[in-house]
């Protein structure tokens, strides 16, 4: 098929230069029959059939143009040209382009007449050789005779093809986006702290109607996007926009400035492999700037009364989308380690990097490390807060203080709006030094065995941080010890049904939130499987009553499926629906284990004088097991 549209628009290209090339003959010799001393070069009945011939060419190259273009659309691969403005403003000017080159070859032809090669002064009646208008003296009375063809004609043609070939390259990207894409990315990034806002980023801007006004192919979403820019690119750029934030308290803080360097460090999609993401520009000291950030919002925060300035620094640290903070720490720590993820959880369970971290850190220490910030770890301002928070880890000097994330308890029930406290007082523990790392320890196991609500589910609360972070860290390095806090929990927590949060949330008691954790820690179900098989009988689940304990099955090992087997396969013989129904969703999905014959028998004991519900889905995990029944 794609043979027949370049076969198509090769047509229509040769049929509309015929068309054009006769068109200009016609017209010369045109003239040539209206002037006199001209000689024509086509008889007469040839002069009367060219304008027929004309229009039969430019009719078939409209018609093979059009088919070309409606096969290429059935395919999926049109340019879309006619489907909006630049396209048509591209063909136009490349079929211009074209037309301007035959111009130019055919050029106006002497057809008789004696010319001046060089001014084109008539010599007819010059009986030398030398030209009596501009002196030129020619060396044959052959180039008195030669075409004109006017070199003007030939860079309006280039012109035409070029920018007529760039119309078609980002054609696709105007019809998918909106007009503006077909600005060019180099434009945009010479002139992004001239051009409008929202050429640059999503500023939010809306219509008198209550719409917003959306440019998608704004620069900010074109460095989100490698089709648009290349990583290398953006990364150039990138280092020539953050010159100036080492200079400038204001430029480190520019909300334009901070959305494409966030665009370009911080990519939307997450999921892109760690080495899509640009690693910093070599030619800016990021460490340094990372000190200056930090100092800003030090300052900040202690300012009374805060400057505008220091207002608009707070406000920018609080917004993960223009924090120059956050921008600047990922590339100091990608820097340290390139290989390594972004996420900040990995960083912080790797001793080397937190030690990195601190050593960045030093030089400003004191000035971090002040009463006022430390006093904020437990103000009321949210912002203010988390600021102080991430300052006082970044530097180490929460290491003094990691004991003031826990002032703010409620006295009867684990408050789940403390979620805050539980976050940075759990990452502020992964990284102490020894020498404070067991006074941690015990202070954590101290809680789970406390007979008060609030320091039980603090403690469970941290402790399930711990083992979330410590399967995000790579298995090379070496994850928080928590087995110490899972057996306390496991003693002193499950079969307590106090309410952890208060009336409102009846089924979350430190039993079922105890369990969850159990259940996180315990990746191969050696310790998981007998409590789920336990709680499913004796209906004690609460609010975790359908669990899913089958995240992590490439982690098992032969012991696990002898645990789920000697645990959950009694729940085949469950006189209720909802426990067989658990079962068959949690069945384990590997068929390569010496346990596959027990397992398809278990699955099996479902298919007979059950119900239907239960039946099908029987059928389906045998199937799965390319077990074919009738």
């Amino acid at each position: 098929m794609l043979l027949f549209v370049v076969l198509l628009w090769g047509i229509a290209s040769l049929m509309a230069c015929w068309g054009f090339s006769l068109s200009v003959r016609w017209v010369s010799d045109l003239n040539a029959r209206r002037r006199e001393r001209l000689v024509p070069m086509y008889s007469k009945r040839a002069f009367k059939l060219a304008p027929v011939l004309i229009f039969v060419c430019f009719a078939v190259a409209v018609i093979a143009g059009y088919l070309a273009n409606q096969l290429a659309s059935i395919n999926g691969d049109s340019l879309g040209i006619l489907h909006s403005p630049v396209g048509i403003v591209s063909l136009l000017l490349a079929a211009s382009g074209v037309l301007w080159i035959i111009q130019s070859v055919v050029g106006d032809r002497a057809r008789g007449r004696v010319r001046c090669p060089k001014c084109w002064y008539d010599m007819s009646e010059v009986p030398t050789m030398m030209c009596p208008e501009c002196g030129h003296e020619s060396k044959s009375r052959s180039q008195h005779t030669r075409t004109k063809r006017p070199r003007w004609a030939f860079i309006i043609a280039i012109l035409s093809i070029v920018i007529g070939s760039y119309g078609f390259s980002v054609n696709r990207r105007v019809i998918a986006t909106d007009l503006f894409a077909a600005v060019p990315t180099w434009v945009l990034m010479v002139g992004w702290e001239w051009f409008p806002t929202r050429l640059v980023y999503d500023d939010g801007t809306m219509t008198p109607s209550g719409d917003r006004v959306a440019v998608d192919s704004c620069l900010q979403n074109r460095l989100d996007d490698k089709e648009w820019v290349s990583k290398e690119r953006a990364t150039r750029f990138a280092g020539r926009i953050s010159q100036q934030m080492l200079k400038s308290k204001e430029a480190r803080w520019d909300p334009k400035r901070l959305k494409l360097l966030v665009s370009i460090y911080m990519q939307k999609q997450y999921w892109h492999p760690i080495d899509s993401y640009p690693l910093p520009a070599s030619n800016i000291d990021h460490e340094e700037l990372l000190r200056l950030c930090a100092l800003d919002i030090a300052e900040a925060l202690r300012a009374n009364p805060p400057t505008m300035l220091d207002e608009s620094i707070l406000d920018a640290a609080s917004n993960p989308l223009q924090n120059a903070y956050i921008i600047t720490r990922r590339s100091v720590l990608r820097s340290y380690a390139p290989n390594m993820s972004p996420y900040f959880s990995t960083y912080l369970g790797d001793p080397e990097l937190n030690a990195y971290l601190q050593g960045v850190f030093k030089p400003i220490f004191n000035d971090i490390d002040q009463p006022e910030i430390v006093a904020m770890i437990n103000t009321d301002d949210h912002d203010k807060k988390t600021l102080a928070t991430r300052l006082l880890i970044d530097s180490k000097a929460i290491n003094l203080h990691y004991m003031n994330l826990t002032r703010s308890l409620d006295a009867k029930y684990g408050s789940r709006d403390d979620w805050e406290n539980v976050f940075y007082f759990s990452e502020a523990v992964r990284t102490l030094p020894d020498e404070l790392k067991s006074q941690a320890n015990e202070l954590i196991a101290n809680w789970l065995q406390s007979d008060l609500v609030s320091e039980r589910m603090f403690a469970i609360r941290a402790v399930t941080h711990l083992v979330i972070a410590n399967n995000k860290i790579p298995k090379d390095q070496k994850p928080y010890d928590v087995s110490l806090f899972i057996e306390l929990a496991k003693e002193f927590s499950l079969g307590d049904d106090r309410l952890a949060y208060g009336p409102e949330y009846p089924g979350a008691t430190i039993h079922t939130t105890s369990l969850s954790l159990i259940l996180k820690h315990d990746r191969t179900g050696l310790v998981s499987f007998p409590l789920i098989g336990e709680m499913i009988e004796q209906a004690t689940f609460g609010a975790y009553g359908r669990p899913n304990a089958f995240k992590h099955e490439d982690e098992w090992t032969d012991e696990s499926y002898q645990a789920w087997i000697d645990n959950l396969a009694q729940l085949a013989e469950s006189p209720f629906t909802e426990n067989q129904l658990w079962m068959l969703e949690n069945f384990p999905r590997r068929e390569d284990t010496i346990f596959e014959d027990q397992l398809i028998k278990i699955a099996a004991s479902l298919l007979h004088d059950q119900p239907g519900e239960v039946e099908r889905m029987a059928r389906q995990v045998l199937w799965k097991r390319g077990i074919d029944l009738p």
